[in-house]
């Protein structure tokens, strides 16, 4: 386990527009994970390891953020020599985010222009096609922002799980309006331009997202990267994910009928990290 003093965000001028990828950095941000901390690192190391990505140099940062269980010990055993775990106590995902991306930046990436941040959460697994498909992506655009799909609604009531499908898949038809921590993808060069993620306790994600928007860099959301997230109902971050289920706990149940869209906005409706 590795503490590390990270410098300030460099900035670079100028926005970019898509490119060549031969490099990925993958950052985990980790508190206290030790359930799902080992599946999430092996489904990243099967889509690192697809032969679409035979000539793109792949790395993992973890980024253990107060974490008192076993998750060290899981991501020692896990990870390779090419990869890196780092430590921090800011009970902070914006922070934990952040101090990941600078850890690459400072210590892994060859090339900004050429190298993509993958972005997911520790109660995530990642498909084998991930990977190639953010850095598809990164060929046309400079940001990536897939979906999230959840693997387990046994500790939900049924409605939730008909109101998240309704919400959750309601517009636009392929592409879509949401934006995960546990699925975002954004070219070196650009997060640099826009300051990276802010030092916020939830929705780093939708911020760094709008600011490569005003920035003027392109976006790509589509429904065809997706990640299996878990539906735990105790989340790490407040206000996240977590929370929004426990929000559609409550729309779920008021009736057996199916759930009614009139009067909620995308804020009501949209899944946060």
């Amino acid at each position: 386990m590795t503490t590390v003093e990270l410098p300030p965000v460099r900035s670079r001028p100028g926005p970019t527009a898509g490119g060549r990828i031969s490099q990925i950095v993958v950052v985990v941000p980790v508190h206290d994970e030790q359930e799902l901390l080992e599946p999430c690192l092996l489904s990243i190391d099967r889509a690192r390891h697809h032969r679409a990505l035979r000539h793109v140099r792949t790395h993992v940062v973890v980024v253990l953020d107060g974490c008192t269980d076993d998750s060290s010990a899981i991501a020692r055993r896990l990870l390779g020599g090419d990869d890196r775990i780092i430590s921090i106590d800011s009970g902070n995902v914006g922070v934990a985010r952040a101090s990941g991306a600078d850890h690459a930046v400072e210590h892994l990436v060859v090339d900004p222009e050429a190298t993509w941040l993958a972005h997911t959460d520790a109660d995530s697994e990642v498909p084998r096609r991930w990977l190639v498909r953010h850095a598809a992506a990164g060929r046309r655009s400079d940001a990536l922002a897939g979906v999230v799909r959840v693997a387990d609604w046994s500790d939900h009531p049924p409605g939730t799980r008909r109101a998240f499908a309704r919400s959750y898949g309601t517009l636009p038809v392929g592409g879509h309006p949401h934006v995960h921590g546990a699925n975002l993808g954004v070219r070196v060069s650009a997060y640099l331009e826009v300051g990276g993620f802010p030092p916020v306790a939830c929705s780093e994600d939708h911020a760094l997202w709008d600011a490569l928007r005003d920035a003027g860099h392109r976006r790509r959301a589509t429904r065809r990267s997706w990640v299996s997230t878990s539906a735990r109902s105790n989340g790490r971050a407040a206000g996240g994910f977590a929370d929004t289920l426990v929000a559609l706990d409550r729309l779920g149940s008021r009736a057996a009928r199916p759930l009614s869209l009139r009067g909620l906005t995308l804020a009501d409706l949209e899944p946060l990290p």
